[in-house]
């Protein structure tokens, strides 16, 4: 029996109202899987946030990873299940970091320094494509200007946080981090495939 998702459901019901034509089936399909299983994360952490009463660390870890994965890239597990164990993995590790007393115990500028030296390197090699999805110079200068739009909203809410709330200053910085040691292993791939 093979398994047949809400976006293939919604996708068929579209299909059959006439709303798309069968060859697009499967594009909007994948698009709504991929919709739907966004949404259903983002809730899931809220939810795991609320739980253990960490739902501004949580909230600040979906605003500064999904710009940060839409606009720039990064490393893509080779299965959906991956991808899924990787993203709570990295929730957590970062959940763990921004309330752990060791983080606390950097000076500020250490931090500082760190998310400066991620975002040159998110600059430089961003935004990563895939294999199975190469981007044209086109999509690449305009996830570029998206992610600079990024940049400068995401490190003015983190001057604030880190006059304000430095918890979250420390979580955003992580979230930058561990952003960006995904995007170079990317990187890295993309670079390996291309050379054979």
């Amino acid at each position: 029996m093979s398994k047949v998702s809400m976006g293939n459901r919604l996708a068929e019901t579209f299909y059959n109202m006439d709303i798309i034509k069968q060859k697009e089936i499967a594009i909007y399909s994948y698009l709504f899987n991929y919709l739907f299983g966004g949404i259903l994360y983002d809730v899931c952490i809220l939810f795991i946030g609320l739980l253990i009463n960490q739902i501004d660390i949580s909230l600040c870890y979906i605003l500064t990873t999904t710009p940060l994965r839409q606009f720039a890239g990064g490393y893509h597990a080779k299965t959906p299940l991956r991808c899924e164990i990787i993203s709570y993995l990295t929730y957590f590790l970062i959940l763990i970091l921004s309330t752990s007393n060791i983080c606390g115990l950097l000076p500020p500028i250490i931090y500082i320094i760190t998310y400066i030296l991620c975002w040159t390197v998110i600059f430089r090699i961003a935004p990563v494509d895939t294999a199975a999805k190469r981007l044209s110079l086109s999509q690449k200068r305009k996830l570029k200007s998206f992610l600079i739009i990024t940049f400068l909203i995401m490190t003015f809410i983190s001057f604030l946080f880190l006059i304000y709330k430095i918890h979250l200053f420390i979580t955003v910085c992580m979230c930058v981090i561990i952003f960006t040691i995904g995007l170079y292993s990317a990187y890295i791939i993309n670079a390996r495939q291309e050379t054979f």
